[in-house]
């Protein structure tokens, strides 16, 4: 080992796993914050496109948009995240389709058509509660007296009830009591079907249209550029989406309605319709209408492994173990470049470890056919190496480890190291965290201190 590895401090130690949690959608905001690490797709979501983000299980979807709330955004400390708030150009709010919200539309057609008025009430609904919650968030962040910031409130509260026809009479003091209207206002609505009702309520008109309606006089309000800003909407698990619902999201992104820009997140593969709500009308990626993002991390990027040392640090100093800061690697500790080829050295020997030994066991153990292809290619070195060697490695070290622990009490610590945790990992946060769980959670010091 290159150093003592920190893991060996949880030796004879007891308490909870640092690692239980790994689902961005059950943490408070306080934990949330505290955890997050802005990474560079992150931050670059900060523009004005349209765009798909998909992504794995695990990615981050969640997490990413829940941080581009401005409740959120504004608590970050990382200059880079200070930088874009400073410009005061960029407001998320958060708005989750989760299962328990679109188990409460009508369940007739497996499309969704016939309900897309009620679809678009029941998310406006909830994209109106999220909306509010920011602006609160907004006017506690200015440099206001309480007179002033109850006066303004007052005054956001006059104009809402005025656009969305919400009684005035009813005893609002606060954007909360307002929200908590809009929570009334959608449990007593019966659903209906498409054409049904001679007059739809508000909030069953075009997505976002309640907002786009009080906006102008809201970034008055809050001393905002109404040109120069982007409110953020952030929709999460769009993968419960039936097809005619995201008609109405491709709708909305097809007639160019700023200053809002969507993010919608989904699994790969789920995002295919391309159909607008107007027959014969479609929406185009590749920037024309929106962009699709993918937000997956690769096992050996820089984004991934400062996040994974960021992970570790935060899960880790909750033990009150640790007085310094620790990463993947100083917790694990490591062999030489931190490659599989010195591991399996460590376990195997030098004398049997060399490059050529390893290059010829591997020729020895493949096929006839790949064994006549080496012949062919034998004199060229740079073949060799990547047909050969970097492909058939892995595969052989794993056979030896195999047959090495199989010789009886003893154990081959073939795949360690901080590299091979971010790789088997590969580049998913919660995988990640989930690993770590599980190296936790039996026995720290057998399966990390060699």
């Amino acid at each position: 080992m290159n150093m003592d590895p920190l893991s060996s401090i949880l030796f004879g130690t007891t308490g909870p796993n640092p690692f239980h949690e790994a689902q961005a959608k059950t943490f408070g905001d306080d934990k949330l914050v505290g955890e997050f690490f802005p990474t560079s797709p992150y931050l670059s979501l900060f523009n004005e496109q349209h765009e798909v983000l998909l992504g794995s299980r695990g990615s981050g979807k969640t997490a990413i948009l829940r941080m581009i709330s401005y409740s959120c955004f504004s608590q970050v400390t990382h200059p880079a995240v200070r930088k874009i708030l400073a410009e005061r150009r960029f407001f998320g709010f958060y708005i989750p389709l989760h299962l328990e919200f679109m188990a409460s539309l009508p369940q007739d057609c497996a499309d969704g058509s016939g309900s897309t008025e009620f679809f678009q009430f029941a998310f406006n609904c909830a994209a109106a509660k999220s909306f509010l919650a920011e602006i609160r968030s907004l006017l506690m962040c200015m440099e206001l007296t309480q007179i002033e910031r109850l006066e303004k409130e007052a005054r956001l509260i006059d104009r809402i009830c005025r656009m969305w026809m919400i009684e005035p009479s009813l005893p609002f003091s606060t954007l909360e009591d307002v929200a908590d209207q809009i929570d009334t206002t959608y449990f007593q609505q019966v659903p209906w079907k498409d054409g049904s009702l001679s007059a739809v309520p508000v909030f069953a008109k075009h997505l976002f249209s309640p907002i786009m309606a009080i906006l102008p006089q809201f970034c008055r309000e809050l001393e905002i550029n109404l040109n120069e800003s982007h409110w953020l909407a952030c929709v999460d698990e769009a993968e419960f989406l039936k097809p005619a619902y995201i008609k109405c999201f491709n709708s909305f992104m097809r007639s160019e309605k700023r200053p809002i820009v969507v993010k919608l997140a989904t699994l790969p593969f789920k995002y295919t319709e391309m159909e607008t709500l107007i027959p014969g009308v479609s929406v185009e990626c590749n920037g024309n209408d929106f962009n699709f993002r993918s937000i997956d991390l690769s096992w050996d990027s820089e984004d991934f492994r400062l996040l994974a040392d960021y992970l570790i640090d935060k899960r880790l100093q909750r033990t009150e173990l640790y007085s310094e800061p620790v990463t993947l690697e100083t917790f694990l500790g490591k062999l030489g470049n931190d490659d599989p080829k010195d591991y399996y050295r460590e376990n195997i020997g030098e004398e049997n470890s060399t490059d050529v030994k390893i290059l010829e066991g591997i020729v020895r153990e493949i096929s006839p056919e790949r064994r006549a292809r080496f012949e062919r290619v034998a004199g060229n070195p740079e073949r060799v190496a990547s047909d050969y060697f970097k492909k058939f490695s892995p595969v052989y070290y794993l056979r030896h480890a195999r047959r090495e622990a199989e010789k009886g009490n003893r154990k081959a610590g073939i795949f360690a190291g901080p590299s091979i945790v971010r790789r088997v990992a590969d580049g998913n946060p919660r995988r990640f965290i989930q690993m770590m769980h599980d190296f936790f959670e039996p026995q720290p010091l057998d399966l990390w201190v060699k």
